[in-house]
């Protein structure tokens, strides 16, 4: 009888090219998911910083409600809220911060009257004081916020509501809305920039239109120099070219707040800069060591070479000007604070041409055009009484440090 004797079958192991391709795949699937675990992880520490940022709102709130509707101070703030300490840890902030929120210290002890559009007004956000002799846990320049958040900021509003923004943000919100018609600020990237070029978005347009100029865009910036005024971008305007079709902006017969923010290169005694112009209905330009307005006289149809500022212009320094032209009160004009009073009488009654165009850094003819860095231009369809006109300072003056 014959006996079969049966081996054993061998069992056969993964090949190295197999167990090559094997790793690959789980190298590929982590490459892919990880970043997704890492976006949703961080997706919910926003959602958990937007839902403390929100109580600590509602808590300055009920504080204002107690107190003749004023808010709690700058030196005051942090303790007159009644909130868990849990509440004011930031899960993306450094871990040995207790407290990852700052607030606006501008705001401290405002009356909530006082602030006109709550909705727009932000009092508190991600922040990490950095400036020397400040208030721990408020905001005072830009350096003390922190876009913690995959390059983006939490951010939270006057009336509770909380937003999220990788845009520049000012150490305080634009106080001043009544009757704001314009507002340009160099570099923002609220719309699509054109053509891949530097171009001035419209951040606040009150006329509807999602442009501010007819073509949307606005001709001609040579240069955006970014963090040029104390961290925020500029129009860089080298003298050989300026920026213009702004459409129209200036109506005739109407009471106008202009208002700038610039860095001269150089200063002459002789020749004019244009800052910004409206053709031949109107002006603000750097001549002399001072900036300077002027306007068309509304009953002989004349132009004003009107006055100069008192206060002087200095070469590679900040400066702002609020020029202002009312049908009753005449022309005024404000550089740096200081106020310089018409010169006579024949300022009084100013009419604008009837949809001017804006133009910035030049006007038509040689040696005009300004050379330098400019900011924001901000443009209000009435004339500011004493009130706006000291809590636009305290915005320029905190946004871009002038002393």
């Amino acid at each position: 009888m014959t006996q079969y004797v049966f081996a054993p079958r061998r069992r056969r192991g993964f090949t190295l090219i197999e167990l090559l391709v094997v790793i690959a795949i789980i190298a590929i699937l982590a490459a892919i998911l990880f970043p997704v675990f890492a976006r949703a992880q961080e997706k919910a520490r926003q959602t958990t910083c937007m839902n403390h940022q929100r109580q600590i709102a509602l808590s300055i709130l009920m504080y204002a409600q107690d107190h003749d509707e004023t808010l709690p101070t700058k030196e005051t703030v942090w303790l007159n809220l009644n909130l868990d300490s849990g509440a004011l840890v930031c899960p993306s902030a450094r871990k040995t911060l207790r407290n990852g929120y700052v607030f606006v210290a501008a705001l401290g002890g405002m009356a909530l009257g006082d602030i006109t559009a709550p909705t727009e007004t932000y009092i508190i956000g991600d922040g990490d004081t950095q400036t020397t002799n400040a208030l721990p846990n408020t905001i005072q320049t830009p350096k003390d916020w922190d876009w913690r958040h995959d390059g983006k900021l939490i951010y939270t509003f006057v009336d509770g509501h909380v937003a999220l923004t990788a845009d520049e943000l000012s150490p305080l919100p634009l106080l001043v809305r009544h009757g704001l018609y314009w507002w340009l600020v160099p570099g923002y990237r609220y719309n699509t920039r054109i053509n891949n070029t530097p171009d001035w978005g419209p951040y606040v347009n009150n006329t509807g239109r999602n442009n501010v100029s007819t073509g949307g865009q606005i001709a001609g910036i040579p240069a955006l120099a970014s963090n040029a005024l104390n961290g925020y971008d500029a129009a860089r305007c080298d003298g050989t070219k300026c920026f213009t079709d702004y459409g129209n902006l200036f109506w005739p017969n109407t009471n106008q707040t202009l208002v700038g923010v610039f860095r001269p290169t150089t200063v002459t005694p002789t020749t004019p800069q244009t800052l910004f112009s409206g053709l031949a209905s109107f002006e603000v330009r750097v001549e002399g060591g001072a900036v300077r307005i002027g306007g068309i006289k509304a009953d002989t149809d004349t132009a004003i070479n009107a006055w100069a500022s008192s206060a002087p212009i200095t070469a590679n320094r900040i400066h702002y000007y609020i020029a202002s032209w009312s049908r009753t009160a005449g022309m005024a004009l404000y550089v740096d604070q200081v106020e310089t009073p018409a010169a006579d009488a024949t300022a009084k009654g100013y009419r604008v041409n009837t949809g001017v165009n804006g133009t910035g850094c030049y006007y038509p003819g040689p040696g005009n055009k300004f050379v330098g860095d400019l900011g924001e231009i901000i443009l209000y369809n009435r004339t500011l009484d004493s009130t706006d006109l000291a809590q636009l300072d305290q915005y320029l003056k905190a946004k871009y440090a002038i002393p």
